[in-house]
């Protein structure tokens, strides 16, 4: 459905809520918003997310990972 919308130039907004497992990184190349909480972006990331500068670590590294997964 990501994909679809994304194709038809529909911003594609993911809350990163529910359940508690892994997105699957191939997923994030059709976001246009990605919108986690300081838990889920841990989660995301590996990373620990006590800090502001934990939150802009951990951000910079999802941004990463959305570039290598990005087509």
């Amino acid at each position: 459905m990501s994909k679809i919308a994304r194709d038809a130039n529909v911003p594609v907004i993911l809350d990163v809520g529910g359940a508690d497992a892994p997105l699957p990184l191939d997923l994030l190349q059709f976001i246009t918003v990605l919108s986690p909480n300081e838990t889920e972006l841990a989660r995301l990331t590996c990373a620990q997310v006590e800090s502001l500068e934990d939150a802009i670590s951990a951000a910079k590294k999802c941004q990463e990972m959305v570039k290598l997964h990005d087509n």
